[in-house]
């Protein structure tokens, strides 16, 4: 799907994925899910001055994979203190995303742009990784 890239569409974003999830059958692994897909939408909308944000999602009977679309070429950037600093407001996006996906990354695309991805596990052996 692909949204606007305006504030109010990480709402949109999140109720779709719900959606998605609760059909499948996936109610219950949505809640570390919907925190990544909102992370990662608001960050290519916050960082990067790409007029809309591509979202796919792929599901398995393990996992699920999100992949977030931005005109922007620049790489992600975690902040170095990332979950460590309480006084701040923002930036702990991509590290709540490392915290609770079992990988995330990203790559260029083709056409110019760029992908940021995470992976969650949907089964209840797997756990997230720790923060680090």
């Amino acid at each position: 799907m692909t949204l606007p890239a305006d504030p109010r569409e990480v709402g949109t974003a999140r109720r779709r994925l719900t959606d998605l999830m609760t059909e499948h059958g996936l109610a219950d692994d949505r809640d570390y899910a919907v925190l990544c897909v909102s992370e990662l939408v608001t960050n290519a909308i916050q960082h990067t001055s790409t007029p809309e944000v591509g979202l796919r999602v792929s599901l398995w009977e393990t996992g699920i994979c999100m992949l977030i679309s931005d005109c922007s070429a620049a790489p992600p950037r975690p902040r170095p203190d990332g979950l460590n600093n309480t006084i701040r407001a923002s930036g702990r996006g991509l590290a709540l995303v490392s915290a609770v996906s079992q990988s995330w990354g990203y790559y260029h695309a083709a056409g110019g742009g760029k992908t940021v991805w995470c992976i969650l596990s949907t089964s209840d052996e797997a756990e997230p990784r720790s923060a680090s």
